[in-house]
């Protein structure tokens, strides 16, 4: 695909009898067969502007829409007009009145936007078409230049300063001193028994048991009897 900057260049330096510039003014067919040729796909020549119109088929009406690489048609005479479109309502010509002169203006082509060039013509649009008969020309916008990249500095933020951690200090354990119980009260002591307290203890233990011995004997003699 072409650029509109490669088909200027090539048709200011286009020169093939050698020394006669190439006029194109009236040979507007032959100009948009040539750039089919070196910029797209060329099947064969057509002998005038109407001949290659006939063979591309249906035209689109709408000059607005017309893409970069189209072929417009207009009316005129027998042989009618024709250019290609390089997009953005601007137009590829052999004419003589053309605002953009290529290789000067001996040369008779050059560029014209397509309000312009009714003003200056004053033809009847017909319509465009994706081909110039059985032919095309691939055009395309230029390429955008792609910026190097920048190496931009990478921002260093400061170190940020924290606070000084500050640890409290710890409290010592509290030390309980022992606590010492309190010693058990001693139970008095219990006196020991006079002589006369054992004395009475053994004689009342001696009555204790004779009267014991006394009942026994009483209750067997008691039930003998009776049986």
């Amino acid at each position: 695909m072409a650029t509109e900057a490669e088909i200027y260049q090539f048709f200011e330096n286009y020169n093939p009898s050698g020394g006669w510039v190439e006029e194109w003014n009236g040979w507007c067919q032959a100009f948009v067969a040539r750039c089919t040729k070196e910029f797209g796909a060329w099947s064969r020549d057509y002998e005038t502007a109407r001949d290659a119109r006939a063979a591309s088929g249906w035209l689109n009406p709408d000059p607005t829409t017309a893409p970069a690489g189209a072929i417009g048609y207009w009316l005129w005479s027998t042989e009618d007009h024709v250019a290609v479109s390089l997009g953005n309502g601007w137009w590829l010509m052999g004419y003589h009145g053309v605002d953009n002169f290529i290789g000067g203006v001996a040369r008779n082509a050059g560029t014209i936007t397509f309000d312009r060039f009714q003003v200056v013509a004053k033809l009847p649009w017909l319509g465009w078409s994706a081909t110039n008969g059985g032919n095309v020309v691939s055009v395309g916008p230029e390429p955008i230049p792609v910026p190097a990249p920048v190496d931009l500095p990478v921002p260093v933020e400061p170190p940020v300063e924290l606070p000084p951690v500050v640890i409290p200090p710890v409290e010592p354990p509290v030390v309980v001193p022992p606590v010492d119980p309190a010693p058990l009260p001693r139970p008095d002591p219990i006196p020991p028994f006079t002589d006369r307290q054992v004395i009475g203890g053994i004689v009342a233990g001696i009555a204790a048991l004779v009267t014991v011995v006394i009942t026994v004997i009483v209750s067997f003699l008691t039930s003998g009897t009776v049986g």
